[in-house]
């Protein structure tokens, strides 16, 4: 079953990528153009095609699967989640072309879109401080294209066209200045609005139905538990990104307000889990088997403790 965006219209490009995708980034760009020419090119034998497009109303096309690699960030393709979107026509922008902000739609669409990325595939919802692979967060296109001063010599180049402004200056602004912010404060729950709250609602149930869909409640425990160990002992996660979001009310309450459309599993390996967690510790942690368990056993009773894994990871 394809990964697809909540809310987005699926249309797969036929003879793209197959190659597994490492969910590292993602990547935002603006098209120079409108969302039906993004797509008609994308759909191209051996053209550059994004995972998604979003139009100045918002909507949002997928065009690849996001279990797979898209081609829009050249040396970065192989770690990176692409998203279009577009500026030209639609009724809204007139020709000639200009760097123009988002719209207020499209940032609606790409903070909701951002936040459920992040948790889905546990990115840290911050911005990254170059293209390198090995970094996780969300970028914006030119941080991969010489000679702009925020690409890093000898990271993977995005782009073989020197100097592309992508995605202009305005964009880049919303990006820093508004939408990071918000997302990370959903994603947090730091200041969450009551609009973020029944966002944060709407996503903790899309993990949980990934949970279940994607085979196995019990494994999926494992992996978002691993996961956690990792974002802990992992120096591309700076420290202050992931404080202690397992005591956060807003999370604890959005959690409870889901009770109802999530299945109990019965017993979980609590041993098991907590013995991942501190195999993963840094060395000299001074955490121990018998604290981890008690507090795995204090916290996660069961799946809504993997969707509090998955935030704070």
């Amino acid at each position: 079953m394809a990964i697809v965006l909540p809310g987005a219209s699926y249309q797969q490009f036929a003879g793209k990528s197959t190659t597994p995708l490492v969910h590292n980034k993602v990547s935002m760009h603006t098209q120079v153009g409108s969302q039906t020419g993004s797509l008609a090119h994308g759909a191209g034998a051996e053209n550059p095609y994004a995972h998604l497009y979003t139009a100045g109303n918002g909507h949002t096309v997928q065009g690849q699967d996001l279990a797979f690699r898209a081609a829009a960030n050249l040396q970065g393709n192989p770690t990176v989640i692409a998203w279009e979107t577009s500026d030209l026509g639609e009724g809204i922008w007139p020709s000639p072309w200009r760097p123009v902000p988002w719209t207020p739609a499209q940032v609606e669409e790409i903070v909701s879109g951002l936040t459920w990325l992040c948790v889905r595939f546990v990115i840290p919802p911050v911005l990254v401080a170059s293209s390198a692979h090995s970094l996780r967060g969300i970028s914006y296109h030119r941080q991969g294209i010489p000679p702009w001063p925020e690409y890093i010599p000898g990271t993977p180049e995005w782009s073989t066209s020197f100097g592309k402004s992508c995605p202009t200056d305005p964009r880049k602004a919303q990006l820093i200045d508004e939408i990071i912010p918000r997302v990370r404060a959903i994603v947090l729950g730091d200041d969450m609005t009551e609009a973020d709250f029944v966002r944060m609602e709407s996503i903790i149930r899309q993990v949980v139905l990934d949970a279940n869909t994607d085979g196995g409640v019990r494994r999926e425990l494992r992996r978002l538990y691993q996961k956690l160990a990792t974002g802990v002992s992992n120096p591309a996660f700076p420290p202050d990104v992931f404080p202690d979001a397992v005591t956060n009310p807003k999370l604890l309450e959005a959690i409870k307000h889901t009770e109802a459309a999530i299945p109990t599993i019965g017993d979980i390996d609590v041993p098991v889990l907590a013995a991942a967690i501190v195999a993963a510790m840094p060395p000299g942690s001074g955490v121990d088997q018998a604290t981890v368990e008690a507090g795995v056993r204090a916290v996660i009773p069961d799946i809504t403790g993997a969707v509090i894994a998955e935030i704070a990871s």
